[in-house]
């Protein structure tokens, strides 16, 4: 628990800095074609963590996972990132999912509590994930006015922060098969 008290205030700060660029809008639903709902899949899994999720295969996703950290992230975009600046922020009607994870994390009330302590939450509800596991979904109002979807979950003892920015169409779809690897 007393490792939650220095990693949260961590996952804030990369929180805060991620939602620069945001569109005045805050967050926007994307609305999914059947083109792309029915696309081709892949996996990833975190084999520190041991857990899985699928993305559209058209995705681009960046690998943070380092067993020589104490926390780390996965990310997540609908477009290729390659020649972004980092203040550009995210692409209008594109969406980026960032997956911070945290080990020791075993009480799911204590992990919420921690997170909600320094966010205005606008919304929160309790869902469950396709695996079964239990979930926590949050929209926040950012540091500077703008709005982003959250999933908390714990899975092998890892506590997992997926959070959405701008098109969120894919955010449940994607995040909804968090899973055991």
């Amino acid at each position: 628990m007393r490792r939650l008290q220095y990693l949260i205030p961590l996952m804030i700060i990369a929180l805060a800095a991620c939602s620069l660029g945001l569109s005045a809008g805050g967050v926007a639903e994307k609305p999914i074609s059947s083109d792309e709902s029915s696309a081709a899949t892949s996996t990833f899994t975190d084999t520190i963590a041991g857990f899985s999720f699928d993305y559209p295969d058209s995705w681009h996703l960046i690998d943070g996972s380092d067993p020589n950290v104490t926390a780390y992230a996965i990310t997540l975009t609908s477009y290729d990132t390659a020649n972004i600046l980092g203040s550009e922020g995210v692409l209008e009607n594109e969406t980026k999912i960032d997956f911070f994870v945290m080990p020791d994390v075993s009480d799911m009330n204590a992990f919420l509590d921690e997170f909600r302590a320094s966010k205005e939450v606008l919304e929160e509800s309790t869902v469950t994930l396709d695996s079964g596991f239990a979930a926590a979904r949050l929209r926040l109002r950012g540091t500077f006015g703008d709005e982003a979807v959250i999933l908390m979950t714990i899975i092998n003892n890892h506590g997992i922060i997926a959070s959405g920015f701008d098109g969120l169409g894919r955010f449940d779809e994607i995040t909804g098969t968090l899973r055991l690897a």
